[in-house]
């Protein structure tokens, strides 16, 4: 029990000075008991100041243990915020490459399409109607050598199966009705074999 002496409170059991030097820290009734029977067990009074250099010590051991502990544990939470990190920092700038990505592209379609109309726009003001003109002439001139380069080779063809038949048979060529009688000896011909 307090016993009340001008304002101030005196402990139940007289505080000496280890338990002074120990009220000024923050320390566990666990911890507290340790210290204290470090110091009995080294050999010194609670009052000695030796004790109070034993009692530091086992401060400094506390502390000393706890930050240990904490350092234990300091590579993986380094790691697990540093992978959180980079994984938003890899999130963030993908995000930004993908938005200039699609910016990019689509001032690529506008300025490409700008530039098709206006290269359409251009020839179709320079088209003068005499291109067509010439252009459709040379079609022309070119189907018609076609068709007479192909009736003179046809030409040749025939006059040139017309001398491989024998002497009789060159009669029959000349007349409007050799195709039937060229087939009908063909047939005779092939029964024979």
């Amino acid at each position: 029990m307090c016993v009340p002496f001008w304002g101030l409170s005196m402990p139940e059991r007289p505080h000496d000075k280890l338990d002074h030097y120990l009220d000024a820290f923050v320390l566990t009734s666990e911890r507290r008991k340790i210290i204290r029977n470090r110091v009995y067990q080294s050999g010194h009074s609670p009052d000695d100041p030796i004790a109070i250099l034993t009692a530091q010590d086992g401060i400094m051991e506390g502390r000393l243990v706890t930050v240990l502990a904490g350092l234990k544990g300091l590579p993986a939470q380094i790691e697990k915020s540093g992978s959180s990190l980079s994984d938003e920092i890899v999130s963030h700038v993908t995000k930004k490459i993908d938005q200039r990505h699609v910016a990019l592209l689509a001032d690529l379609r506008k300025q490409v399409g700008e530039d098709v109309d206006l290269a359409i726009k251009s020839a179709v003001s320079k088209a003068d109607i005499r291109y067509f003109r010439r252009a459709a002439l040379q079609v022309a001139l070119v189907c018609l050598l076609s068709a007479g380069i192909a009736g003179i080779a046809g030409y040749v063809q025939g006059r040139q199966d017309t001398r491989n038949l024998e002497g009789g048979y060159a009669e029959i060529v000349g007349r409007p009705d050799a195709d039937t009688w060229l087939g009908i000896i063909s047939m005779r011909t092939a029964m024979q074999k």
